[in-house]
């Protein structure tokens, strides 16, 4: 209804919330006893899906449906923390669950603000308060990530979604070249690189997916690393990553 008279159609969070406000006094008159989740989950499993099968950015969950009234125990797929935009960093990371009337969950995380890749940090059947579970970040650089939860129940798929932020003191590694040398008589490959502060370094050679060689190095602002003699010739990729207590760098 326009001011001044007359009707028409409009869409958007404005148009939505007064009726799923509506839905949610309803339901809450109904179980006054549900918290927050209840109510969220509630609206979740009984939405219609529009649009790209599934949730999607657009709408969500789906369509608002009346049929919630009726849940009397919905199901519950929530990641508790970390929050929405938190700031993460270290080594590793939290992540806590709350799920209940779920077959079967899986967590997972991508990178970006539409992940074209998800990877699995942890899968499970039945309930589950507070269950932990850890994020390596360790290989993480810094940017925008989402969280994603998945319950399946009665014969289709819940989601729960966090983004979130990683942050890290990263250590680049600048300078890396492979070059040969005289030892003791005789030509040796030697790799060297440097860091801007004083790093351990984590060094590897790989072929064909595999790794022939993987050495450790102490601290030190400027490395120096001969390669074995018994490395047979061929082609390689050569992997270096510097480590300084929980900075950690990207493999380059």
């Amino acid at each position: 209804l326009f001011l001044g008279g007359g009707c028409g159609e409009r869409s958007g969070t404005s148009m939505a919330a007064p009726h799923v406000t509506g839905m949610v006094a309803l339901l809450l008159g109904r179980h006054p006893h549900w918290q927050s989740q209840e109510v969220r989950a509630a609206l979740r499993a009984t939405a219609r899906d529009v649009l790209a099968p599934g949730w999607d950015a657009f709408s969500g969950a789906g369509l608002l449906d009346f049929s919630a009234w009726s849940l009397v125990a919905p199901p519950i797929a929530q990641i508790e923390s970390p929050a929405q935009d938190d700031v993460l960093g270290g080594a590793a990371a939290l992540v806590h669950l709350r799920l209940a009337q779920a077959d079967e969950w899986q967590l997972t995380w991508g990178a970006g603000s539409a992940p074209g890749a998800w990877h699995m940090l942890a899968e499970g059947v039945g309930d589950s308060v507070g269950q932990g579970v850890s994020w390596d970040l360790r290989d993480a650089v810094s940017g925008l990530y989402q969280l994603r939860l998945r319950a399946h129940w009665q014969g289709r798929w819940l989601e729960d979604r966090v983004r979130v932020q990683i942050q890290q003191t990263e250590l680049v590694v600048e300078n890396l070249r492979v070059t040969q040398a005289l030892a003791d008589g005789r030509w040796v490959r030697v790799v060297e690189w440097s860091t801007a502060m004083a790093a351990a370094g984590r060094l590897a050679l790989e072929r064909q997916g595999q790794t022939v060689h993987e050495q450790l190095v102490s601290a030190a602002l400027a490395q120096r690393v001969i390669l074995p003699s018994d490395i047979p010739d061929g082609g390689y990729e050569l992997r270096v990553r510097a480590e300084a207590g929980e900075r950690i760098g990207a493999w380059q």
